[in-house]
């Protein structure tokens, strides 16, 4: 246990040193965080708003506890930032714990350190989002049902059933309908697995429980908002997004390809360990088994549930798998773990992997230090770039070869172990001192400001929906998107003075298509750059 607290802690350290230093970058950190202002301003706490209109894309549950923190704390990124990082290290601790009940010590420190050391878990940790909460909520009640099965009095089963349905319902409060289908699911195909048809009555249980939460806010939403508000929430921003997609459309095979590098570095290691758990659970399922593979069978079901459920689904983002981390983090430590136990030809395979981690790390780092240039130029606000970019590339090279020779040397478990340290050290330079060196070439805090203090009105037009949430948050002004020329004639009249932002695209001159489409003459005020768009600053009725 003192090893996995000491992982823990670093893990932390990690973590709260990379929420300290950088602005919110769009797109989503922004919204975010003006969904939380705009709550806070408003005193709406069912009804979510963007920019002033309605947003029914998410319950507020999240947004309670951003706005929670910054009463406490003010409006600090970090602060902002807070709720999804303990988010974050909750489902660390609660993986353990889990692991270590049904797999043992050593299987738990590895999926500790896994899970805490895979990038895109790493980046959604160091970041304002919602979606590390929902995995937090979907982990601890798919725990909280397996611990119930070894409850013996039937007042323990009873409230390990109740935690559960309330811990589903707390994430349907997150990001809808999915936080119940998720774990029901999952939980389901497990009992169905080993034919234990009866304990769906105690599942059946949960999801009732779960239900009674949702259905709740739906009346208590549809009470403050009316019908179609909570008609958009279910149909379009739940079941329409599953079936069409809306803006986030991708092809069947997208998981496929983004997952081996969303769980870099520990991704070609699920390859070895599917098959292992895929043996156990069988085993599972037509024998009495032992505790641990049933661990392993649920855990299987676990990862494959939920990446077949956001395969088939049409809207697909990395970050929409985010709830099974967990599975794959204890399912590739269960794997490592009993890598000194193997046979010999899997230690070779293992070790053989290791080799081509440790090559990669050795290229990757030699082609960054190429790269670091040309992103000084990309770049020129950022002047101390090359001093994080260095001690990068130093770290990757030096930590390739580690890793290699260790692994030639003491074989793959020596080399894992050293990969594993290693991620967190890259993590550490990449989220901690990295990024912040961009933060001048890519927060939009100063624009924003002095936006601010151009709008004589108090009010921005912004001809791109993308830069509203940032620029009303660091500007604290009232953003009005003008997306077509009708809204943008309108805005001239009703501020024949205004300011407008015009998002610069090929063959299109700012100042020519704010004048022909409002009528009137105009005044380029500035060109900066928000992101890795470029925008220009124009006023109106210039000339007059």
């Amino acid at each position: 246990m003192k090893k996995a607290l000491l992982l823990l802690v670093a893990l932390a350290a990690i973590y709260l040193t990379g929420i300290a230093s950088r602005d919110f970058w769009y797109p989503d950190e922004p919204d975010m965080a003006e969904i939380t202002r705009q709550m806070v301003l408003s005193g709406q706490w069912l009804q979510l708003r963007w920019n002033g209109a309605a947003f029914a894309d998410y319950p507020p549950l999240y947004f309670w506890l951003t706005a929670a923190a910054a009463h406490l704390g003010g409006w600090d990124e970090f602060v902002l930032r807070l709720p999804t990082t303990l988010a974050a290290l909750g489902l660390l601790l609660l993986t353990f714990l889990w692991a270590q009940r049904r797999l043992g010590e050593g299987a738990a420190l590895w999926s500790l350190a896994v899970l805490g050391t895979t990038f895109l878990f790493v980046y959604q940790a160091v970041n304002m989002h919602l979606d590390m909460l929902f995995a937090l909520f979907i982990a601890a009640a798919v725990f909280c049902y397996d611990c119930g099965r070894d409850a013996v009095a039937r007042r323990q089963r009873l409230g390990l059933t109740l935690a559960t349905g309330v811990l589903m319902g707390l994430a349907s409060l997150t990001k809808g309908p999915a936080g119940i289908v998720l774990p029901l699911g999952i939980l389901a195909v497990d009992h169905l697995a080993h034919r234990e048809g009866r304990a769906l009555k105690r599942l059946a249980a949960a999801g009732a429980v779960a239900a009674l939460f949702f259905l709740a806010w739906c009346c208590l939403y549809w009470r403050e908002v009316g019908e179609s508000d909570l008609l958009c929430f279910l149909l379009k921003q739940n079941v329409a997004r599953f079936l069409h997609g809306r803006s986030h459309a991708k092809p069947v095979f997208f998981y496929f390809v983004r997952i081996w590098s969303d769980l870099m570095p520990w991704s070609l290691f699920l390859l070895l360990a599917l098959p292992t758990a895929w043996t156990a659970g069988l085993t599972a399922s037509r024998h009495a088994g032992t505790k641990s593979n049933r661990a392993l069978g649920l855990a299987l079901v676990w990862f494959a549930f939920i990446f077949l459920f956001f395969t088939i689904s049409q809207s697909k983002r990395q970050v929409y798998l985010l709830p099974l981390y967990p599975a794959a983090a204890v399912l590739i430590g269960h794997f490592l773990a009993g890598l000194r136990l193997a046979t010999a030809r899997m230690q070779r395979v293992a070790g053989w992997v290791a080799l081509f981690l440790a090559g990669l790390l050795v290229l990757g780092g030699v082609a960054a230090a190429i790269a670091v240039p040309r992103l000084q130029q990309q770049f020129p606000e950022a002047w101390g770039l090359p001093y994080p970019a260095g001690a990068l590339v130093l770290a990757a090279v030096t930590i390739g070869l580690g890793v290699g020779l260790l692994t030639l040397r003491g074989g793959a478990a020596k080399g894992l172990s050293a990969l594993a340290v290693g991620s967190g050290t890259l993590c550490l330079i990449y989220f901690g001192w990295l990024l912040p060196a961009l933060d001048a070439s890519l927060s939009a805090e100063r624009v924003a400001m002095w936006l601010a203090a151009q709008a004589r009105t108090g009010v921005i037009g912004l001809t791109s929906r993308n830069e509203a949430s940032v620029l009303a948050f660091y500007g604290n002004v009232r953003v009005e998107v003008l997306d077509s020329a009708a809204k943008l004639r309108a805005f001239a009249r009703e501020q024949p003075r205004g300011l407008i932002v015009v998002k610069v695209k090929p063959g299109l001159c700012p100042a020519s298509y704010v004048s022909a489409v409002a009528g009137m003459p105009v005044q380029v005020l500035k060109e900066f750059r928000i992101g890795d768009d470029r925008c220009v600053a124009v006023r109106l009725g210039a000339a007059g």
